[in-house]
C-alpha cells in the first residue's frame, strides 16, 4: 500500500539519517531522467505514459510524497531531464517532511530571473537561504537550465546537515569537495566505479 509506505518514509525523513543518505540519494541521482510538474498527485498507473517509466516504485514512494506530481495532460514523461528549479522544488519538499513551502518563501527570491510570481520562487527561495542551492552568478539562478548531477548531490547534502560553506561546496573547487563527501555518504553507489 503505497500511502501507508509513503507515510513510513516521510517519518524516516525526519529521523533517519541513514535512509536519507542511500535511498534518497539512489532515487535523486539514478541515470534514469525523472522530472515531476506540481499540478496534483498521480498513481503511475494514471499517468498516460506509465509504461515509458523504468523506476515504477521509486515514483510511486515520490508521488506519494509529493516530490513528484505528474503533468496537468496526465503524463509522467520520464524521459525529460530535471530542471534547476524543479530540482528545488523536490529538494525543498524532501527538506521539509512533505509541508507545503510553496508560497511561503517566495518574496524572498534573490535572483531576478526567479521573479515571486514565479510558480518555482518560494522553493528556489527556500534552498538559497538555506544555503542548499547557489546561483549560476550572484543575481542569476538559471532555473530552466537542466541540473546536473553533481548539484543534486550538493543540494542533498546540504540537506543531510553538511555546511556548503565549511565543506567548500561554494567557490572554485566545490565540484571536487562534493564529489568527495557524496562518495563517502555512498550518493553515487552504484553509479560510479
Amino acid at each position: 500500500d503505497i500511502p501507508a509506505v509513503a507515510a513510513k518514509i516521510r517519518e524516516a525523513f525526519r529521523v533517519d539519517a541513514a535512509l536519507r543518505e542511500t535511498a534518497v540519494g539512489h532515487i535523486l541521482l539514478s541515470d534514469e531522467p525523472l522530472v515531476q510538474s506540481f499540478a496534483r498527485e498521480h498513481d503511475l498507473a494514471d499517468y498516460t505514459d506509465a509504461e515509458a517509466v523504468n523506476y515504477d516504485v521509486a515514483v510511486e514512494v515520490l508521488s506519494a510524497l509529493e516530490i513528484l506530481n505528474g503533468y496537468e495532460d496526465d503524463t509522467f514523461k520520464p524521459t525529460n531531464h530535471i530542471s534547476r528549479e524543479e530540482m528545488a522544488k523536490m529538494i525543498a519538499v524532501l527538506a521539509n517532511a512533505g509541508t507545503d513551502v510553496s508560497k511561503l518563501y517566495a518574496k524572498a527570491t534573490p535572483f531576478a530571473d526567479v521573479p515571486e510570481t514565479a510558480w518555482s520562487a518560494s522553493y528556489v527561495a527556500y534552498c538559497a537561504k538555506t544555503g542548499i542551492v547557489a546561483g549560476t552568478s550572484a543575481t542569476t539562478f538559471s532555473p530552466a537550465v537542466n541540473i546536473t548531477g553533481l548539484e543534486t548531490a550538493k543540494m542533498l547534502l546540504v540537506v543531510l546537515g553538511f555546511d556548503a560553506e565549511k565543506q567548500g561546496y561554494v567557490g572554485a573547487d566545490w565540484k571536487v569537495n562534493v564529489l568527495r563527501d557524496a562518495k563517502v555518504m555512498g550518493l553515487l553507489e552504484g553509479f560510479m566505479t
